[in-house]
């Protein structure tokens, strides 16, 4: 697997007690990857449907994470200016890309 060219921010979630999936993959994802923002989660005790199948707290819980996750990541100029992806390109305006006028000039 070529976990080493994940570069994007990510998150990963996984049950301890997942028998449908090998936490230890998820475990390798994180340690290999090159991401500079990566994020692991892993929950004792519980199964494969982190989402669905699980005891409402723990559903709550594991929405309360993606939650935190995302915010953290969506507030600050400076923050998502960090990921937008255009070696190619001029830096996008991103008051421009925000308000859905995405443009990038040569």
């Amino acid at each position: 697997m070529n976990f080493e060219q994940v570069t994007l921010p990510f998150l990963v979630l996984h049950g301890e007690e997942d028998k449908v999936t090998d936490p230890e993959v998820s475990k390798a994802l994180y340690e290999r990857a090159s991401s500079v923002d990566k994020t692991m989660k892993l929950y004792p005790g519980m199964w494969h449907g982190l989402t669905a199948g699980e005891p409402d707290e723990n559903i709550e819980l594991v929405f309360g994470d993606i939650i935190s996750w995302l915010d953290k990541r969506a507030t600050g100029k400076e923050h998502i200016e960090s990921f937008l992806p255009i070696p190619t390109y001029k830096k996008i305006n991103l008051d421009e890309f925000q308000g859905g006028r995405a443009r990038a000039s040569l």
